[in-house]
C-alpha cells in the first residue's frame, strides 16, 4: 500500500495554517465515509458468515455442494480482505488527523527515554539516508514522537520506531502530515534520525554493551582477585597463631622447668652454705660431708629431720 500527501506542492515551504486546517477537514469527510462502508462491509460478512454455517450443517457431500461451499469461502475471504482494508485506511485517517500538544523537544525526549527504560529496554539511536518512492511508510502522532506504525520490508525503518529528524527538520511533536511531507520530500534521498526500543536481550546481541560487559567482567574478576589474596593471607594468619600458640606452650613448659631448675640450685646452695659453715666448725671440708653422708641431691629439709 503507498500512501501520498493530502496536498502537493512545488514549494519547499511549511504548510500554512489555513492549508492545515483544509487538509484536516477533507480527512474528516473521508474518515466518515470509510466509517460508512466499514459498517456496510461489517453486516454483509456477518451475513455471508451465517450462510456459510448454514450451508455446512445442511449440504450434503456430493461435488457440487463442495464447490458451493469453496465459492461461499471464498466471497467471504475477499469481503473480509476488503474490510480490513477500509479499517486500515480509517486507521490511518484518524492517525494523520491527530495534532499533539506542542513540547520542548529536551521534555519530549526525556520523557521518551524515561518511560523506555522503565519497560526495560534501551532507546537506540539510528540513521538512515534512503526511502525509495514506492515504499511507504505509515506514520502516527499519538505521542510527541512521531511514531511508525508499519513500514516496508526494505526499508530500515520498522514498526515502532520514533522519528527524531526528517531531512535536517526536526519533527518532534509534530503532526503526521507535516511529518509525511517530509518523508515524501526529496525522495530516494531521505535523511531520518530515529529511536528504536531494544529489549535487553536484543541490546546485548547487538554488541551495544560489550564494553560495559567487559568493564563489569573485569571489575568481578578483580573483586575474585581480592578476595582470594584475604583468604590466602587469612589462612597464612591462622597458620602462623597456630604456631605462635605451639611456641607459646612450649616456652611456658621450658619456663616451669627452669624454674624448677631454679629452685634445686637455691636449694643445693643454701646446703652447701650450711655445710660450709659446719666443716668450718670441724675442721673438714665440705666435699668429706658431702662423701660420707651421700647427701648431694637431698633436700635442707630432709637434713635437718
Amino acid at each position: 500500500m503507498s500512501f501520498q500527501p493530502a496536498l502537493e506542492r512545488k514549494s519547499d515551504l511549511p504548510f500554512t495554517g489555513f492549508e492545515i486546517t483544509k487538509v484536516m477537514e477533507d480527512k474528516a469527510q473521508h474518515r466518515a465515509k470509510l466509517s460508512k462502508s466499514i459498517a456496510e462491509k461489517v453486516e454483509l460478512t456477518t451475513q455471508m458468515r451465517e450462510q456459510l454455517n448454514v450451508l455446512k450443517k445442511t449440504s450434503g457431500s456430493s461435488v457440487d455442494d463442495q464447490i458451493v461451499l469453496a465459492e461461499l469461502e471464498y466471497r467471504l475471504v475477499k469481503e473480509e480482505m476488503a474490510l480490513l482494508t477500509l479499517q486500515e485506511q480509517h486507521w490511518q485517517s484518524a492517525a494523520l488527523c491527530h495534532v499533539p500538544e506542542q513540547m520542548d523537544p529536551s521534555d519530549v525526549l526525556h520523557s521518551y527515554i524515561m518511560s523506555v527504560r522503565k519497560n526495560g529496554s534501551v532507546p537506540a539511536l539510528h540513521a538512515t539516508d534512503s526511502l525509495h518512492p514506492d515504499h511507504s511508510v505509515l506514520v502516527s502522532c499519538r505521542g510527541d514522537l512521531p511514531t511508525v506504525e508499519w513500514a516496508h520490508h526494505t526499508t530500515d525503518l520498522q514498526a515502532g520506531d520514533r522519528l527524531l529528524e526528517v531531512n535536517g527538520h526536526l519533527v518532534i511533536s509534530k503532526d503526521s502530515t507535516e511529518v509525511t511531507r517530509l518523508l515524501n520530500w526529496r525522495r530516494p534521498h531521505c535523511r531520518i534520525v530515529f529511536l528504536r526500543p531494544l529489549r535487553p536481550h536484543q541490546w546485548l546481541k547487538g554488541g551495544g554493551a560489550c564494553r560495559e560487559t567487559a568493564q563489569l567482567r573485569q571489575e568481578l574478576t578483580a573483586v575474585v582477585e581480592r578476595l582470594n589474596r584475604q583468604m590466602a593471607e587469612s589462612t597464612n594468619m591462622n597458620q602462623l597463631n597456630e604456631r605462635l600458640k605451639k611456641d607459646q606452650e612450649e616456652l611456658k613448659s621450658q619456663n616451669r622447668q627452669l624454674k624448677l631448675q631454679v629452685l634445686s640450685l637455691q636449694s643445693l646452695l643454701l646446703y652447701l652454705h650450711k655445710s660450709a659453715e659446719k666443716s668450718e666448725q670441724t675442721d673438714s671440708t665440705v666435699f668429706d660431708l658431702l662423701g660420707a653422708k651421700s647427701i648431694l641431691w637431698r633436700k635442707p629439709e630432709e637434713d635437718n629431720t
